[in-house]
Order: structure tokens, then C-alpha cells, then sequence
């Protein structure tokens, strides 16, 4: 990748010998940074110019020459930044020192609302931590996947529930695919939600679909467009009759279940959705 190659050149262009930094392969476009499923795209393509859309992102130095750092996190991104200050494509992210709440509601609104960063780390003296939005929709289970997030069946085998497959609902009383949500490790829950197996109503390869009975609260740090499956519900099942432009979850988290909602188009309604995602 460029930007390796351009790391690479810069560090030479310097008397280390060694160096431990934190860093991460990120794609950009525009000045923003762009969603997983883009990045993956962008490296795994063979038109160079989608690699020039791959940047690295520092964010912290360990040692130098074999000798661990201790200076505060300001000045290793300083010492870093002079390091690479001719590249175009490896810098430390954006950072700042915030003297006020209202400075720090400032670079939120900026890099992650408005450019679209995942979130912030927040270095105190009681520790580090992460910062990241959170939204949330109600979604009914309409079916169960038979393999893990690592692509694993043997917890399936076991009549342990992991993944769930996720519908809204449209106005006509369609249900709309949004993906998937793991169920957590919680045992006793995953043992508990193969009860939903007694409302199997068809099944492929990949998953159990069940009658639209369960409704629970997703949280999610974010959104990304999709083209989604709208699936009718049938005495034989569900059937496909069409897709539609919305959204699928990025960091998806299953938060409760909601014994008080009910598959219907109101309780699952599509304007949960931020209106850009929703197709016209």
C-alpha cells in the first residue's frame, strides 16, 4: 500500500533505529473517513488508485530505539508529527487538549458528527477510555443464524442462540431485513432464545427463520447504507417481494427485550431510521 511505502521512506528519513507506535489502516475520501465494509473494499482491489484512498492513523508512541517513552500523550504526537510531516498519507489523528466541556463538545461535533470519526479516546489521569455515539431502534427477530460473528456452528449444535437476523416493518405491514445483532454472552439468554425454534416457519443454509414474535432494542455507534430484502409474511413462510435502500448496523449491541412491543408497523416503524437513509 502507499501509504506503507511513504511510512517507510519517512521513518528512513530519520536517525531511529526502532520505533513501537499504535496505529491503525483506515480509508479516506473527501477528508472523512469512510465505513469498514468501504475499507475492506478499497484494499482489496487492484486499481491503484483505491489504495491511495488507504491512509495510517497514528495515535500513540510505546518506545524509541528500544527504550520506553514517558512523555505525556501531547508530546509523543508532536515528536510523531514531526516524523511524518511531509506525507500526505500517515499522520497521528486528530487530537487535542481541552481546557473546558465546551471545547470538547467542539471536537466531537467536528470529527465525529460532521467528518465522521468512530469516537474518541479520552486519556485522564484515572485511565483510558473510549467515547463512541450510540443510537438505538426497536427490531423484531425474525430468524436465527446458524454461525457465530467467527463463522462457527458448534454453539448452534448445542441449542445456543448467538446471532439473530432483524426486520423493521413498512406501513403496508412488510418486515425489512437490517442484519444481524449477536445475542451476547450471556449463556442462560442464549439458551433461553432456542425456544424461538418452536416458531420455525422455513430454513436455508444459513438460518431459521422464525414467526415475528420477539422484539428487542438494538444500540448501534452507527449506520451505513444497504440494499435490503423486503420479505412478506406468508402461511408458508416469509417470501421475498422486493428491496429497498436503508440501513444496516455498524457495532450493532442487542440491549433488551421489549415485552411491550409488538410486530406492527407502528412499534417498528421505518422512521426510526435518521431520514437520509430512508429510500424515497
Amino acid at each position: 500500500l502507499p501509504a506503507l511505502n511513504q511510512f517507510i521512506n519517512a521513518m528512513n528519513q530519520t536517525d531511529i533505529q526502532s520505533a513501537e507506535l499504535l496505529c491503525e489502516l483506515y480509508a479516506k475520501e473527501h477528508g472523512k473517513p469512510l465505513i469498514l465494509p468501504r475499507f475492506i473494499h478499497l484494499v482489496k482491489s487492484h486499481n491503484p488508485a483505491d489504495h491511495l484512498k488507504v491512509h495510517i492513523g497514528i495515535w500513540d508512541l510505546i518506545s524509541v530505539n528500544n527504550v520506553k517513552t514517558s512523555e505525556p500523550p501531547h508530546r509523543k504526537w508532536q515528536t510523531i508529527s514531526g516524523w511524518v510531516k511531509n506525507c500526505t498519507h500517515v499522520s497521528v489523528l486528530p487530537y487535542m487538549t481541552p481546557n473546558s466541556r465546551l471545547a470538547i463538545n467542539g471536537f466531537w461535533k467536528y470529527h465525529v458528527e460532521k467528518l465522521g470519526y468512530e469516537g474518541l479516546v479520552v486519556r485522564t489521569s484515572n485511565g483510558i477510555y473510549k467515547l463512541k455515539p450510540k443510537g438505538e431502534l426497536d427490531a423484531v427477530i425474525i430468524g436465527i443464524n446458524k454461525k457465530s460473528g467467527y463463522g462457527k456452528t458448534n454453539l448452534f449444535a448445542q441449542k445456543q442462540v448467538t446471532s439473530l437476523k432483524l426486520a423493521l416493518m413498512t406501513p403496508e405491514g412488510n418486515f425489512v431485513e437490517v442484519g444481524d445483532v449477536a445475542s451476547g454472552i450471556d449463556h442462560q439468554l442464549r439458551s433461553a432464545l432456542w425456544r424461538l425454534m418452536n416458531f420455525k416457519i422455513g430454513e436455508d443454509d444459513k438460518t431459521v427463520y422464525v414467526k415475528p414474535i420477539a422484539v428487542l432494542t438494538v444500540q448501534y455507534t452507527d449506520l451505513f447504507k444497504s440494499r435490503n430484502k423486503i420479505l412478506q409474511l406468508t402461511s408458508q413462510g416469509y417470501r421475498h417481494v422486493g428491496d429497498m435502500n436503508l440501513i444496516r448496523f455498524r457495532h450493532p449491541r442487542l440491549k433488551r427485550l421489549r415485552s411491550d412491543k409488538k410486530a406492527n408497523p407502528q412499534d417498528l416503524r421505518l422512521e426510526q431510521i435518521p431520514q437520509q437513509y430512508i429510500e424515497e
